[in-house]
Order: C-alpha cells, then structure tokens, then sequence
C-alpha cells in the first residue's frame, strides 16, 4: 500500500500474521488431543480468535492493495484470493461459535468434535494456498 511516498506492506504483514496464527492454533488442538492437557486448549482457542479477529485486517489491507497495485482487475488469482478470505471468516467464525456452544467441544466424541477438528484442520491448506497465490503475485505477477 502506497502512503504518501511510502510503500508500506502493510498487506504482506497483516497476511504473515494470520496465516502463521491458524497452523499454531491446529498445532495445540492436537497437542490437546494427544495429551489432554487443558493448557493447550485454552492456547488452541485465544490462538484462534486472535487469527479471526485478524482476517478483516489481512483482507482489508489485501483488497486495498489489490485496488491500488492492480487497479482492482478481475484477475482469477485475485477472485480466488478474495473467496478463500471470506471462507476462512466462516471456517473461523464457525469454530469459534461451536466451542462457544460446546465447551468441551474436544473432550467428547461425536459429530460436533469430528466438525471442529475438520473446521480447524481446513484452515492450513486455505491458508497455505492463500499464501502460496501471494507468492506468485509478489514473484511472478497477475497471471
């Protein structure tokens, strides 16, 4: 994003942040289903709402530097990128309202446990590829 004469990357690190922090948050969901440590199912939850409430940033700041880069094309990888932030809202809106309905959402089997770990779990490869369409704007354009 271009600040006066400033090109501050503002989008690069906001997008750095979030996609670093869902793997972390998956990463102590299992650490708590191996070890049922209570420890780390609270870190899995504060991790995972610091990455949800950081995706509006990460997408505000993606579609302005899409806007100001780009001239907003309709390029497919932006529309890709563009949907893939709106899923990982709802993946991460819909983790956390389950374990808000179900505290021990990971203690019990069932059909709410098997959603939670898939919600969770679906979040690395979104944004693995989220990161990975970045990569080729940033290294080899808007193909």
């Amino acid at each position: 994003m271009i600040i006066g004469n400033r090109d501050i990357h503002l989008h690069s690190m906001t997008a750095h942040f979030t996609n670093a922090l869902y793997p972390v948050a998956s990463f102590f969901m299992f650490l708590y289903l191996f070890f049922k440590d209570e420890s780390y199912l609270q870190t899995h939850y504060y991790i995972l709402v610091l990455a949800t409430s950081s995706v509006p940033f990460t997408y505000l700041t993606g579609v302005l530097d899409w806007r100001q880069r780009y001239h907003g094309a309709w390029v497919r990888i932006f529309v890709s990128k563009l949907r893939l932030g709106v899923a990982l809202v709802i993946i991460g809106v819909c983790s956390i309202l389950l374990h808000q309905m179900f505290p021990q959402v990971l203690s019990v089997n069932g059909i709410p446990r098997i959603v939670y770990i898939i919600l969770n779990a679906a979040t690395i490869p979104i944004v693995t590829y989220l990161g990975y369409l970045g990569g080729r704007l940033v290294f080899g354009g808007a193909h």
